[in-house]
């Protein structure tokens, strides 16, 4: 059975197979952007070509899936210190300075291994994908995102307010037409 990259090599030239190859790093990148005349030029010369590209999107949901742990076990760090933080702080320290204390501590290290982590994934993936598109958010809005770790009092996100407006929020809908 012929490989991917030579079913390929078949109907692309070396610039659009390096395209597609860096398409394998991003799921939500999908076979619709190789023209419809090269798939069909590949699976002429081999008819395997598709049973190969479902086996790509498998290798795309678990890029994907690899990222999102990732990210996921950043978070789960910087919010195991927000848990620590909301306990009973040391005699003779207010829960602020306990909380700055904690985040300048923990979070800062965190949010620089995350920041190089972010930088290190930004040139893998391609930027108008879906993940490239969150990464390059994460990047630029850098200041917002660490902003918190400069205040004790600052909340990390900003769920309770958003869960507070939700009833203004739907209501306004329904009260258009009632």
């Amino acid at each position: 059975m012929a490989t991917w990259r030579q079913a390929v090599e078949l109907a692309m030239s070396e610039e659009e197979i390096e395209r597609l190859t860096a398409l394998s790093l991003s799921r939500t990148e999908s076979a619709s952007r190789v023209s419809r005349a090269a798939m069909l030029l590949a699976y002429r010369e081999n008819p395997s070509f598709f049973a190969v590209g479902r086996k790509l999107d498998v290798h795309h949901q678990t890029v994907q899936r690899c990222i999102e742990r990732a990210v996921a076990k950043f978070f789960e760090a910087l919010y195991e210190v927000e848990r620590v933080a909301r306990q009973t702080p040391p005699d003779g320290e207010t829960c602020a300075a306990y909380t700055l204390r904690l985040r300048q501590q923990h979070s800062l290290p965190v949010l620089a291994a995350f920041r190089t982590w972010l930088d290190d994934q930004a040139p893998k993936v391609l930027p108008e994908s879906l993940t490239g598109k969150a990464i390059a958010y994460a990047r630029n809005q850098w200041d917002y995102l660490t902003r918190y770790t400069s205040d004790g009092l600052a909340p990390i996100d900003n769920n309770v307010l958003e869960r507070d407006i939700r009833p203004f929020c739907t209501g306004r809908k329904s009260w258009l037409f009632s």
